[in-house]
């Protein structure tokens, strides 16, 4: 008599692994859909605010408003809102998030508050479409001209010169993102924001 999984054949499977392989897929389903937050949303909601007791930097502005563009070539995608509030901290910096509503977002962090020494500031420019989130993320290959960044708002331009477009979803923790069809690319972005 053959077996299937241990179990004669002919006998019923137990449930209990039955439940355990669909809890198993459920909570995988979740973790593989977590990290995608522009498709899905923040995970149960918006995402944290500022702490005023947090033991790292204070707030100094949240954003409200805002637009941006981003010019690759002949392409000029306008961003005319932004994904929930934007912060500025004194020790971290920026973290603003724009949204075109068309699949298009930029992501601008680590713009220090004026008049604060070093900063590192670096933004992300995201298409979601077809099913598809890829993302270009600055690492060193773009310019920044800060007009402003303080409690009134925060306001300037970024210069990239190679970005290449990753499959955000695609790889995993220990590969890392697999990169996308397409040579590199230049955009020229510019962004404001205000509470």
């Amino acid at each position: 008599m053959g077996s299937r999984m241990g179990q004669p054949v002919g006998e019923p499977i137990p449930r209990r692994r039955g439940r355990a392989a669909l809890v198993g897929l459920v909570a995988l389903a979740m973790l593989t859909s977590a990290g995608c937050e522009y498709l899905l949303g923040y995970p149960f909601g918006p995402p944290p605010s500022f702490d005023p007791e947090a033991p790292f930097g204070s707030p100094v502005a949240t954003y409200r408003s805002g637009t941006a563009t981003v010019t690759m070539g002949d392409q000029v995608v306008t961003l005319d809102h932004l994904v929930n509030a934007g912060s500025l901290n004194s020790e971290f910096g920026a973290e603003v998030t724009w949204a075109g509503g068309d699949g298009w977002y930029l992501r601008v962090l680590g713009v220090l508050p004026q008049g604060t020494p070093g900063g590192f500031p670096y933004l992300t420019i995201d298409r979601v479409a077809d099913g598809r989130h890829l993302t270009s993320y600055d690492l060193a290959t773009c310019t920044f001209t800060i007009e402003r960044a303080d409690a009134t708002g925060i306001a300037g331009k970024a210069s990239c010169k190679s970005l290449t477009w990753v499959d955000a979803i695609g790889g995993s923790l220990a590969s890392g993102p697999m990169p996308s069809e397409g040579p590199p690319f230049a955009a020229e972005v510019t962004f404001e924001a205000t509470p």
